[in-house]
């Protein structure tokens, strides 16, 4: 299984997960349609080449109206939590995309094709329920990814959905410094971003990391830092940060970060 991160941060997220023929979108948000397309030809795909897509939450830079027409356009089966089912439907309507083929998924693993997802809850502020997921192809249950980039807390619950995957995907949002010390971003939004259903800073990041790797048998090949801040991170701030804890704890994988606005490479597991 493979996956690229086409877009990862406030403006949009989307990434592309692959498995044999199957291709699925993971997070749909924050671009137009044409950024869509322009998004997937950058990796050699087309939107009628997309099994389905899969929502971690509802939030605009997850899911938005280009995605849903798009959808709609190209009978694109759009996989929701099943808590969720209200508010998709609701900006359904709000958005004039009657047609769309919404199918739930509970905290149970679930196939599409070739590949299997286990969805679990994370702490996020979006309404209804946020989720993170282990995915793998369904014949190779150990060549698994783990996926979160939404999450204001990393508490002990969610080792095992990380522990011995091979490839990570994780939230490093922040600097926690230039969060709290930046005159343009009011109070409440850094409250906000800070709190338990925010986002990880940097330090937090760092620290579930290195539990996973203590916790795992093998430490990941692969981690991918995802969802930076543009006023309050920079790659190079959380590559040092995050690297330096890992170095301690013996890592020896590959350590790269996700862009706003352009793709990844290809991880592969």
């Amino acid at each position: 299984m493979k996956l690229c991160l086409l877009r990862s941060g406030s403006s949009g997220n989307c990434t592309l997960v692959q498995h044999n023929s199957t291709k699925i979108l993971l997070d749909a948000g924050g671009l137009s349609q044409v950024g869509f397309r322009t998004a997937l030809e950058d990796v050699n795909s087309a939107i009628m080449q997309i099994d389905a897509a899969v929502i971690s939450h509802t939030h605009s830079d997850h899911i938005n109206q280009a995605a849903l027409s798009l959808f709609r356009r190209h009978g694109i089966p759009l996989w929701v939590q099943s808590e969720n089912m209200a508010v998709i439907q609701d900006m359904i309507k709000k958005y004039h995309c009657k047609g769309v083929l919404v199918q739930c998924f509970s905290n149970e693993a679930f196939s599409i094709k070739d590949i299997t997802l286990l969805p679990f809850p994370v702490n996020h502020d979006a309404r209804e329920t946020t989720s993170g997921f282990k995915m793998w192809g369904v014949s190779e249950p150990m060549r698994c990814v783990s996926y979160a980039t939404d999450l204001g807390c990393f508490p002990d619950s969610l080792l095992n959905y990380f522990v011995d995957s091979p490839g990570i995907v994780l939230e490093a949002n922040h600097d926690s410094d230039l969060l709290w010390n930046n005159p343009g971003r009011p109070f409440f939004h850094k409250k906000r971003v800070a709190s338990d259903v925010g986002h990880l800073s940097n330090a937090q990041a760092a620290a579930a990391l290195v539990k996973i790797c203590r916790a795992s048998r093998l430490h990941p090949l692969h981690i991918v830092l995802s969802h930076l801040s543009k006023d309050h991170n920079s790659p190079e701030m959380a590559l040092k940060h995050i690297g330096v804890e890992l170095e301690k704890c013996g890592f020896t994988g590959s350590l790269t970060n996700a862009f706003r606005e352009k793709k990844t490479g290809f991880i592969e597991v």
